[in-house]
């Protein structure tokens, strides 16, 4: 329950150290005239601008202890908070700098900047990875997002971590609170290492490790509906590959097609007979060809990752709540608790050809105590439950259920709607557990 502030007071020590390395060089500036002050405060957003790229990185770079103290969906929402900070500080740091050099030069703001691109000594590099940062920023709105396909917005992203490049240099050659304070400058190394190498540790060194490890590959692929499809991964001595039930990977298809591609996909049942198996949608996108892909394809898998996992159940009684194709997660997660646990399902789609893996549900009820309601929102020939899962229809079919622990998987606007409608049916936040599974 209180992993969550371990990273919380992590992070604010490490900005009050800032600030006070920044106030033991430029302190004296805030008792000066304006001229000054703009300066104090234009350093001081650059070194946050700084600080505030380094943990955008590590809230999206998929490291496993920084998981355990929180979900990866959790971390996300980090990541999209902290890109509001960062953008305030990447453009007010250039413009008070302008600001205080343009006064004390007697010249307007913009002939500053002007002289500062063109004239000065490492700004060149600055401004371009400023304009990277930035750009990155505006595509991140998420009405923009939508309007990108996964692997593009993928692509953009890699531009990140030039702009990192280009502005260290920056940092450490102009930086005026660096100069004459190694102490600071140590820390700041440190900080740039232990963020480098931590990502190249776990996104680079570890899947090429297990790839050589497991040598997996695609076993077959079977179609579960009309645009469904689950895919079957083999490999060596698979059952050392530790996998959770809920958890989701990012798969690399070496092929001549997609070895440029990388793409999440949840797992949607443990390691069986040796073979691994996640399960997808055919959304237009990378996903349009994944069906066709070649038996004795290789993989690359980054994770698994996630903490949408049983472990966090703490109550006798669980909700699993799917929609769509949110149900790959859930349907691991289900035959998966203890089987003392009294576990409902609740699985929500527009039409009941959406439907999978109804057979295999069907089984778990036979091998562990396990209430099913199928709902159907825009089907007309659909003869059970229809609606949506909303406040109403959890207060007739479910029980109870501010004493129970909530999963929930499916679209983000769907999730978003039924979130609210449990918390007005007395469930607890501390125990609705989801994974959006997109940035």
């Amino acid at each position: 329950m209180y992993k969550k502030y371990i990273l919380l007071l992590f992070t604010c020590a490490n900005i009050v150290l800032i600030i006070w390395f920044w106030y033991s060089s430029s302190g004296d500036l805030l008792s000066g005239d304006n001229v000054q002050l703009l300066l104090g405060l234009g350093r001081l957003m650059g070194l946050f601008a700084a600080f505030f790229v380094l943990f955008q990185v590590m809230c999206i770079a998929r490291i496993p202890w920084m998981e355990k103290l929180l979900s990866f969906d959790r971390l996300t929402y980090l990541h999209h908070l902290n890109g509001l900070w960062l953008l305030i500080s990447l453009i007010l740091h250039p413009i008070f700098l302008g600001l205080s050099y343009a006064s004390t030069n007697d010249i307007s703001f913009w002939q500053q900047q002007y002289n500062f691109l063109f004239y000065g000594d490492e700004l060149v590099g600055a401004f371009f990875g400023l304009f990277i940062l930035v750009c990155v920023a505006v595509i991140s709105i998420s009405k923009i997002r939508r309007m990108m396909s996964y692997e593009m917005w993928y692509t953009v992203h890699l531009t990140v971590y030039i702009a990192i490049a280009l502005a260290f240099g920056h940092e450490i050659e102009l930086g005026g609170d660096f100069v004459g304070n190694n102490i600071f400058q140590a820390y700041w190394y440190i900080l740039y290492v232990g963020v480098f190498g931590n990502l190249l540790a776990y996104r680079f060194i570890k899947p090429v490790y297990m790839w050589n490890k497991h040598h997996f590959v695609v076993d077959h692929v079977e179609s579960e509906n009309d645009n469904v499809y689950s895919l079957y991964i083999r490999g060596k001595n698979l059952d050392s590959f530790k996998v959770q039930s809920g958890q989701f990977a990012i798969f690399r298809f070496l092929d001549k097609k997609r070895w440029w591609k990388a793409h999440p996909f949840s797992f949607s049942s443990a390691v069986v007979d040796g073979v691994l198996r996640v399960t997808f949608k055919d959304l237009g996108d990378f996903t349009h060809e994944l069906g066709t892909v070649s038996s004795g394809t290789s993989i690359i898998i980054d994770g698994p990752h996630g903490n949408f996992v049983t472990a966090r159940s703490t109550r006798d009684t669980v909700v699993c709540i799917a929609g769509g194709i949110g149900i790959t997660p859930v349907r691991a997660l289900i035959e998966s608790f203890d089987k003392h646990k009294q576990v409902i399902l609740v699985y929500s789609v527009k039409s009941k050809k959406d439907f999978v893996f109804k057979d295999e549900i069907e089984k778990i009820t036979q091998e562990r105590f396990l209430k099913i309601y199928y709902l159907v929102s825009d089907d007309t020939s659909w003869e059970g439950l229809k609606g949506r899962v909303d406040e109403q229809f959890l207060n007739m079919y479910i029980k109870n259920i501010d004493k129970a622990d909530v999963y929930m998987c499916g679209p983000i606007a769907m999730m978003k709607g039924v979130r609210a409608s449990l918390k007005k049916c007395g469930a607890s936040n501390n125990h609705i557990f989801f994974e959006k599974f997109s940035l």
